[in-house]
């Protein structure tokens, strides 16, 4: 389906955008056939403020976004860097290139970085340099004052707060059209994702989880 195309915007997009449902409600979009679908017309309201652009999307994510009526290209990637995205450049060309795989670019270019996470960027088509880099995600280290280790009542809600943080967590990665398969490790982390897995699909009427093992 891709590249997408609507009112002068071509947009591809390697990722899984968890509130694409919400996003499109919001548009009035129906029926697209692709939670990458509603990046154009979001862009589109959030045009002079990439950051909330970039913010509205709960998913992981590699984007490029050509506005041909600006002659832009919006180079974004998500928080934590989860899908892969390189840039590709020369001293003998002012081209970019960018990529999912260092091999697609390695033939052509020497310099090869990676395309930071929780960055978007704005590059111009018509002059070949980049206008704006903007870090709209970053991490706080503060302690949060609700949860003190010391306080027994506070340890109590901090294990609530984790629970249903990892249990949302495992639901929203659910909403795919894809079905879903776990890889265990036989750790107590990868299972203890199956069981969640499981226990939802158990509640959605869908078959029990396939699991894979290397042995």
């Amino acid at each position: 389906m891709q590249p997408f195309s609507k009112n002068g915007l071509t947009w591809i997009c390697n990722g899984e955008i968890y509130n694409h449902k919400e996003i499109e409600e919001s548009l009035g979009l129906n029926n697209t056939g692709s939670d990458c679908y509603c990046i154009g017309d979001l862009y589109l309201r959030h045009r002079d403020d990439l950051k909330a652009f970039i913010r509205a999307l709960d998913g992981v994510f590699a984007i490029a976004l050509y506005d041909s009526e600006r002659k832009k290209l919006i180079i974004a990637r998500d928080p934590y860097g989860v899908r892969p995205l390189f840039i590709g450049s020369s001293a003998l060309s002012r081209a970019y290139v960018f990529s999912s795989e260092i091999k697609a670019i390695s033939p052509y270019y020497e310099r090869i970085v990676p395309f930071l996470p929780g960055t978007v960027s704005v590059y111009n088509m018509e002059t070949m340099t980049q206008e704006q880099s903007i870090k709209y995600h970053t991490i706080s280290w503060m302690t949060n004052p609700q949860f003190r280790p010391n306080e027994p009542l506070a340890v109590k809600d901090a294990i609530v707060a984790v629970r249903f943080a990892l249990e949302e967590a495992v639901r929203k990665r659910m909403l795919t059209d894809r079905p879903v398969a776990a890889l265990l490790s036989g750790g107590l982390d990868s299972s203890l994702i199956a069981s969640l897995v499981q226990s939802n699909l158990r509640q959605l009427g869908q078959p029990p989880l396939k699991t894979f093992s290397i042995g």
